[in-house]
């Protein structure tokens, strides 16, 4: 059983196949974009993590490779411990080619790895020598510059700095000839980088990356597709050239669009969360098919979870983190063992973010309303309280935390609140009546700390 969310497969003749956060407009705009813009161009994709821009990327890859464009991935987080980005993208770029040159060898890729092994070497230019230059059969002016130095380092910083002009002129010329050889292998003109990560890698990887996009992809029919949370790129900034630098102008410059993914819908992310981290075998036979209370079980979870995450204002990395403990839980738990899942969705939305609030639902040392009380003082609290889900989850609380027949301010208190709402408020209360009575013949308060000390424990878990 792995606690590590799967990955969601893109499978190339059907990119959409599990799209669980319906993509396919964003992913249809973005490849017209990118047809009609050609290049140079870089787009940042723009989101925070766990909104699906990975998954995006891939699916816009597989979109435009079946569209017989030439594509290439850099995850750029894993490989951030070269000490040059260039050479692991160039790595990237002459891996994407090796197929599309199956059918014509493309020109120029062979001496843009050489010159990139020249620039990686060189902390500066003082460490390339004539004879590696020569090798490269260069401009002859560049080789004239490197002979009169008669040294195996350059001494001269003026020497050394036309030198370095010289290899990036180079490096873009042979560039540009295996991009002009895309269309005779059958290829459209456009080459595609899709860099991914980019916000994960350690700081002056990142900010090196950006520079030599910026220096030497500048290229027609080269497009940059960044993925990116930009606030955390932000900070990356930052933390190379200090808080005083304004890290949004900064990064505007290497940009010539920004693209803010829309949020997904947070339902759609609940399942596919059951679903990566393999949860469905709890609820499911492997037919897909399993007991009618077990299934439904898992609907009034995702419900419930769904819509407390929402008003709790939950990241995506924490609803990632609820799940992870949601599924500890399940493994813990006997599939007979009834579940109580609108339960067991609040204490592990509100354990994830209100330790206190959390100890005293479990421990009874709030009333049913108190909790009620909290969840309507949220951004959207309201509508759910008004809802039918609201009064079954009060009627839930109120049968495992029974209000004390003297205490009858609460519930008066109660009856008060739904007074001063919408909706039909005989109805309301009578809906919390059914549930406190139903589930009065089932409570079992044991059960109810059992799951508790499961979350509880569960929410060690980082």
């Amino acid at each position: 059983m792995a606690y590590r969310v799967n990955s969601i497969e893109v499978p190339l003749d059907n990119p959409f196949a599990n799209d669980a956060f319906e993509r396919r407009e964003v992913v249809e705009l973005l490849k017209n974009l990118v047809a009609r813009t050609g290049g140079p161009f870089v787009m940042a994709l723009d989101s925070p993590w766990g909104t699906g821009k990975s998954v995006l990327v891939q699916m816009l890859r597989a979109t435009l490779s079946n569209e017989d464009f030439q594509c290439v991935y850099f995850d750029a987080w894993k490989s951030d411990h070269v000490i040059d980005p260039l050479v692991a993208l160039v790595a990237s770029v002459e891996s994407a080619l090796k197929e599309a040159s199956r059918k014509k060898a493309l020109p120029g890729i062979k001496n843009v790895k050489k010159i990139t092994g020249i620039l990686a070497k060189r902390g500066a230019v003082a460490g390339i020598k004539a004879v590696t230059l020569g090798g490269l059969d260069l401009d002859e002016e560049v080789e004239a510059i490197v002979a009169e130095l008669g040294s195996d380092s350059f001494s001269d910083l003026v020497d050394a700095y036309k030198v370095e002009v010289a290899l990036f002129d180079r490096f873009r010329t042979e560039l540009e000839k295996t991009v002009s050889a895309l269309e005779s292998n059958g290829k459209k003109p456009t080459l595609v980088f899709f860099i991914d990560e980019l916000d994960r890698c350690r700081p002056s990887f990142a900010i090196q990356l950006l520079e030599r996009i910026k220096h030497l992809f500048d290229l027609a029919n080269i497009f940059f597709v960044l993925s990116v949370d930009k606030k955390q790129l932000e900070a990356v900034v930052r933390a190379v050239y200090g808080n005083s630098i304004d890290a949004q102008e900064y990064l505007r410059r290497f940009f010539d669009i920004e693209y803010g993914l829309p949020s997904g819908d947070s339902k759609a992310f609940t399942m596919a969360m059951l679903q990566g981290f393999d949860i469905d075998s709890y609820f499911f036979d492997e037919d897909g098919r399993g007991p009618v209370d077990l299934v439904q079980d898992r609907e009034l979870f995702v419900e419930y979870f769904t819509a407390l995450a929402d008003i709790y204002g939950l990241t995506l990395r924490a609803r990632e983190r609820c799940i992870t403990r949601f599924k500890i839980v399940l493994d813990l738990t006997p599939k007979k063992q009834n579940l109580h899942p609108q339960l067991v969705a609040l204490l592990i939305v509100v354990r994830s973010i209100d330790y206190p609030l959390f100890k005293k639902i479990t421990d009874g040392a709030i009333t049913p309303f108190e909790v009620l009380d909290d969840i309507r003082g949220r951004d959207g609290g309201v509508a759910f309280e008004d809802s039918d889900e609201g009064c079954i989850l009060l009627g839930l609380l109120i049968a495992y935390f029974p209000v004390e027949k003297e205490s009858l301010a609460h519930r008066n208190f109660a009856i008060r609140k739904m007074e001063t709402s919408s909706g039909d408020q005989e109805k309301k209360w009578t809906l919390v009546a059914q549930v406190v009575t139903t589930e009065k013949k089932y409570t079992n308060i044991g059960n109810f700390k059992n799951t508790a000390r499961k979350i509880d424990i569960a929410s060690g878990v980082k």
